[in-house]
């Protein structure tokens, strides 16, 4: 019986053997594709959203400034139906900028962007940001501009009298603040009061475009 024995072992050692190098040849010859290290894929982009660093919000504005809702929630601005209004875009914070540096100082107003506060030139560039079609795209360069006059020197956003965010009640109280003589002998011609185009009572801006232009181009 002992003499099977080292027969029977020495065959189970050789077959252990060749099962070994079977396996380490079959991983050395086989499909590489496996083989290279393997690449995480790039996470796919998501849309944030965090709120744009800066602004707190028409809501939070109107905390302090509830006095300043009035003119401006009566006004096409707050129109938020039409994609141009500052109502579809950040609200205050569209012509007065991000507002959160003014929040954190307790009202600082060096920290917000006030129109009235800057030159004429800038504070007409906050308005033609929207206000630049029509006859407004005349404005740059125009006889009002060249004067160093802006858009808040006969417009007002939040205090407004008349159609078109007049400070005043007419056109022709608007006109007459600069152009006293010019009105004055319009008044005593046939052309106003008692003149009329198209059954419409003739104004100063019936012939003139006060935001560049020679003529009224527009309505």
């Amino acid at each position: 019986m002992g003499r099977f024995m080292r027969p029977l072992g020495t065959i189970t050692a050789a077959i252990g053997l060749w099962i070994a190098v079977m396996v380490t040849v079959s991983a050395s010859t086989g499909p590489r594709q496996n083989s290279a290290p393997q690449v995480k894929a790039p996470e796919a982009a998501t849309a944030t959203a965090t709120p744009v660093s800066g602004y707190v919000g028409e809501d939070t504005c109107l905390t302090c400034h509830e006095d300043q809702k009035k003119g401006y929630h009566g006004s096409p601005h707050a129109r938020a139906a039409n994609p141009r209004t500052p109502a579809a875009g950040k609200g205050c914070e569209s012509c007065h900028g991000p507002g959160q540096a003014h929040v954190d100082g307790g009202g600082d107003k060096t920290k917000i962007t006030n129109p009235k506060t800057l030159t004429p030139r800038q504070a007409s560039d906050v308005c033609l940001s929207c206000h630049n079609r029509s006859g407004h795209n005349d404005w740059a360069g125009g006889k009002h501009d060249s004067r160093n006059l802006s858009c808040v020197t006969c417009h007002s956003v939040h205090a407004p009298k008349g159609e078109k965010q007049l400070k005043t009640e007419t056109v022709q109280e608007t006109c007459v603040q600069c152009h006293r003589t010019q009105v004055n002998k319009v008044q005593r011609s046939s052309h106003m009061p008692v003149g009329s185009l198209n059954g419409n009572k003739m104004q100063c801006t019936t012939c003139h475009n006060p935001h560049g232009a020679e003529r009224q181009d527009a309505a």
